[in-house]
């Protein structure tokens, strides 16, 4: 019973889509954009940082350093205002699927049987509608909302993996005896995230419920 829940659910979610991309074609790609520069941004400086880093305890290249600053103060403001402007299309873009989903449930309306405007549940129905449009968005006005948290999530995810990787692996140039270049560094590594995943989780339960 749950795999055929599911499957209505993903199935309903993809419907949503496609009737959002049809009424707004602009907002599942600005929403899909904001969400993978929002995951992306926050690891421009430190990754830029530790660069400049390594190069003041190495080389200290005056040149490789105005690069190293130059690049990253340009790559943040480009994303930045990328973001921006990504941000300007959803707001838009929401507004218009907003107005054509109020006009299609009144045109819905318009074309129904005069004998089911006078029924309790159509207008208990109509009333769910537009308190999901206009109390917190819920239902269809919710999608994009869902998806950009849901791609930022899994981005996020993703290149802190890929930035974290090198930092598992022991490194062959150090005494083997050494607590960096064994196993147990990752190994507690792994440990330390682990608990504080489990921590986020729990607290952000908690607030959720209490909330």
């Amino acid at each position: 019973m749950k795999s055929v829940g599911s499957k209505r659910q993903f199935k309903s979610f993809f419907r949503a889509l496609r009737m959002i991309q049809n009424m707004t074609p602009l907002l599942i790609p600005a929403t899909v954009l904001n969400a993978l520069l929002q995951s992306f941004m926050p690891f421009i400086p430190i990754f830029m940082t530790a660069r400049i880093i390594d190069e003041l305890f190495g080389a200290r290249s005056v040149a490789r350093l105005s690069l190293l600053v130059v690049s990253t103060i340009v790559l943040s403001f480009i994303v930045f205002l990328i973001l921006k402007g990504t941000e300007r299309i959803k707001e838009i873009s929401n507004q218009r699927l907003f107005y054509l989903g109020k006009y299609e449930m009144d045109r819905l309306i318009l074309r129904t049987n005069y004998e089911n405007t006078e029924k309790p549940r159509f207008h208990l129905r109509k009333q769910k509608i537009e308190d999901a449009s206009i109390i917190g968005k819920r239902g269809i006005w919710r999608i994009p909302d869902l998806l950009e948290r849901t791609l930022t999530s899994f981005c996020t995810v993703v290149i802190s993996i890929i930035l974290a990787y090198p930092t598992f692996i022991p490194s062959k140039s150090q005494n083997a005896t050494s607590f960096e270049s064994s196993i147990w560094q990752s190994i507690v590594l792994i440990i330390l995230i682990i608990l504080s995943s489990c921590y986020s989780l729990f607290s952000n339960s908690r607030f959720s419920k209490n909330f």
